[in-house]
């Protein structure tokens, strides 16, 4: 049985590693139609899609680069 100690451990390092993953260059974004850009973190990635969104591109989210080779054929 998990004492809360080692519950709220567990749940601490869950955190960080997805806090961490934010950071790495490992997000796409991507339209309707195509990659439009990959290999960012994902601050640099909502920067994209909010540039894209003003210029109009529809269909546009922000997925992991691995999902984006997935549909990129």
């Amino acid at each position: 049985m998990k004492t809360e100690e080692t519950k709220n451990q567990t749940e601490d390092s869950v955190n960080e590693i997805a806090l961490s993953e934010l950071h790495e260059p490992i997000w796409s974004v991507v339209s309707f139609e195509k990659v439009m850009h990959a290999r960012l973190s994902y601050d640099e990635a909502v920067q994209k899609l909010q540039e894209l969104t003003r210029q109009k591109v529809s269909g546009l989210c922000i997925i992991t680069d691995n999902a984006a080779q997935k549909i990129a054929g």
